[in-house]
């Protein structure tokens, strides 16, 4: 009865997913800052972080250009 118990309980654990975890060695290796992929205080990927992750470098991403100031209203 004990044996099937742990059977059970370690085939429950092995089929909840894995939590994400930073890794610090992207880092190092791109040269980037965390933020450069993920948005402040979040582990989303935005496009740049999308890019290494399908690409595994970054080589060749390209920033979109920077949204243009609105002009002062008269």
């Amino acid at each position: 009865m004990a044996l099937r118990t742990a059977a059970i309980l370690i085939a429950i654990t092995n089929l909840i997913p894995a939590t994400a975890e930073a890794n610090p060695e992207y880092s190092r290796r791109t040269g980037k800052e965390c933020n450069y992929c993920h948005p402040a205080n979040t582990f989303r990927l935005n496009d740049a972080g999308k890019y290494y992750k399908e690409h595994k470098s970054l080589k060749g991403f390209v920033l979109p250009p920077a949204p243009a100031p609105n002009p002062p209203k008269k």
